[in-house]
């Protein structure tokens, strides 16, 4: 019995990943883009950020930070499942963001620090829930006001957080991903091609 056959329209990070997730169940995958290669574009020229939730604290629902940290905690489980093996997380990751509160800043001060308490609840109860670690790291917390480091105005910020929030090193990422589409005998590569129509 010949296997499922899928195409994967883009070789960014989001579709290389799912090139091989389906490839993994027994899928042969062709996998396009206009590009030379795969991860030239977007997902090579931007910061990074695997986000936990801070950013987020003005979505009154919080629905938006709650789904940035379950997709944060899953995020180095599902990408060693794809490519097969364990990351080098230590060296892909950045050092932690510092996160400085504007004194214009939409959101008070108070309703910051109750979401950033909230995000650490949540936090908690997913790891105890089993959720994956944080790009193999454990961080006991994720926030801690600091004092605002030198330089910074204190005219135009009112407080400093400290986190375990981190990006990954692109480079090395577009590294990683790619190794593993190379290597993956169900995945059939077509670079520089310009898909015009897609019809069923």
């Amino acid at each position: 019995m010949s296997p499922k056959r899928a195409l994967v329209l883009g070789a960014g990070a989001q579709g290389v990943c799912a090139a091989l997730a389906l490839a993994g169940r027994g899928w042969a995958v062709t996998l396009v883009d206009e590009a030379p290669d795969a991860l030239l574009r977007a997902s090579l020229v931007n910061e990074g950020k695997i986000h936990l939730g801070h950013v987020y604290a003005n979505d009154p629902t919080f629905g938006t930070p709650r789904l940035m940290l379950r997709a944060a905690l899953a995020f180095a489980p599902l990408v060693e499942r794809f490519v097969g093996h364990a990351a080098p997380w230590t060296r892909l990751r950045s050092t932690p963001f510092v996160y400085l509160v504007a004194r214009d800043s939409q959101v008070t001060l108070g309703s910051l620090f109750t979401h950033y308490a909230r995000l650490d609840d949540e936090y908690h109860a997913l790891r105890q829930a089993g959720a994956g670690r944080y790009l193999d790291a454990d961080p006991a917390t994720l926030w801690e006001e600091i004092a605002l480091p030198p330089g910074v105005s204190p005219d135009r910020c009112q407080a400093a957080v400290a986190t375990p929030e981190v990006a990954v090193n692109t480079r090395e990422f577009r590294a990683l991903l790619l190794g593993a589409v190379r290597a993956a005998p169900r995945v059939e590569t077509l670079f520089g091609h310009r898909v015009e129509e897609a019809t069923s």
